[in-house]
């Protein structure tokens, strides 16, 4: 599928939770940030949202932030407006409770699989770091996030992004 096809489906079945998926590195972030730009679709970054949560309560968790995104989440859906999630969606399990949660909201969804090497989104974290340009994890994090890393499963919507 191109990205062709993927802005055909963001408007045939409006409103939709887009979830991009993919090693890090793979271009989540940037994928997410296009859609929002080219369709004016709300971002909700899992990062963005930890930071700016962070400025007031130095205490958070994942949870916490999780469970704030998916309020935000609902209420754009209920406003009948699409938006991308921008987390890390390293496992099937993680993804079915979004399709669920997709389900239940009475909305479309589809997960974006960014499928590159591990050599190429080495490369790019590499850039990174010379560039500082953007959050960086460490390369432990990224051992560890590509050792999890689930390609979506046949049993949920989702479409193949070749080397963005």
């Amino acid at each position: 599928m191109t990205t062709h096809d993927l802005k055909l489906f963001i408007r045939r079945l409006s409103p939709v939770i887009l979830i991009p998926c993919g090693i890090p590195f793979s271009g989540k972030s940037t994928l997410s940030q296009k859609l929002s730009i080219d369709y004016e679709i709300k971002v909700v970054s899992f990062d963005s949202t930890w930071q700016e949560l962070e400025e007031h309560n130095k205490d958070l968790d994942w949870d916490s932030v999780s469970k704030h995104c998916e309020l935000v989440i609902k209420e754009e859906i209920s406003g009948n407006r699409s938006i991308v999630y921008d987390t890390y969606n390293s496992t099937n399990a993680g993804r079915n409770y979004f399709a669920e949660l997709a389900k239940s909201l009475n909305c479309n969804y589809l997960f974006v699989y960014l499928h590159i090497s591990e050599a190429v989104a080495r490369k790019r974290m590499n850039m990174v770091k010379q560039n500082m340009d953007r959050h960086l994890i460490t390369e432990q994090k990224f051992n560890q996030e590509v050792e999890i890393f689930e390609a979506p499963s046949v049993n949920l919507n989702h479409i193949i992004l070749d080397n963005l």
